[in-house]
């Protein structure tokens, strides 16, 4: 009889409440497809095409810049002191190679012409006196010698004639008719664009001093 009691009290400490049932909203199923009107797919402007399968070409995009071949960049240079009389060249024009590029008056030019032309005046005078003794020579009325230091006069001042005329002509300068003339003309020595220029009229330029590049750009870096 206790022992009945006992496991009815036991039993009743050890029961939970029932918990009560808890409410869920309802599910709301959205739909998969929305119809979209007409016009207002042509007022956005919404364009449907089919989807295909391709593969992407990789694109990489990179920072640089072009500079022009060294070995094609001439520098257009007065090889003499002077004054600017004219200019022909315009930046970013093309100019065939030989093209006159810019005049410079030259004091210093007409000098080196006058020299170049007495030297040539004074072989021309030696040849005729080296023919004369060489004739009398023949005759019996000149030396040896004598003939053969007139041909050594007339060989000095042939070198000394043309070392001159070399010199003109690696400046760009002829010896002319006309010694007395002092305009330099400097021309463009290679076929390209002019890419820079640095001469105005009546300024005056030293020896070596770059008035103007030009560069063939048909081939860049």
């Amino acid at each position: 009889m206790v022992f009945a009691t006992v496991l009815c009290v036991g039993s009743f400490k050890n029961s939970d409440p029932v918990p009560e049932p808890v409410s869920h909203p309802p599910t709301v199923h959205e739909p998969r497809r929305i119809a979209v009107p007409l016009e207002v797919v042509a007022a956005a402007k919404i364009r449907m095409s089919v989807p295909t399968r391709e593969r992407l070409a990789a694109i990489v995009e990179l920072p640089g810049e072009t500079a022009a071949d060294p070995d094609r960049i001439a520098h257009i240079a007065a090889p003499m002191a002077g004054r600017i009389e004219s200019v022909a060249l315009r930046l970013g024009a093309s100019v065939h190679k030989g093209d006159d590029g810019v005049t410079v008056r030259v004091p210093d030019l007409s000098k080196l012409r006058a020299a170049v032309a007495a030297k040539q005046a004074m072989r021309d005078v030696a040849q005729k006196n080296a023919d004369r003794i060489a004739y009398l020579y023949q005759e019996h009325a000149a030396s040896q010698r004598e003939a053969q230091q007139a041909v050594a006069e007339v060989n000095a001042l042939e070198a000394q004639s043309r070392s001159d005329g070399e010199v003109l002509h690696a400046i760009g300068a002829s010896a002319g008719i006309n010694v007395a003339d002092s305009i330099l003309t400097l021309r463009a020595p290679i076929a390209g664009i002019v890419i820079a220029r640095n001469a105005i009229v009546g300024q005056p330029v030293t020896a070596e001093e770059i008035v103007a590049t030009v560069a063939d750009l048909s081939q860049v870096w």
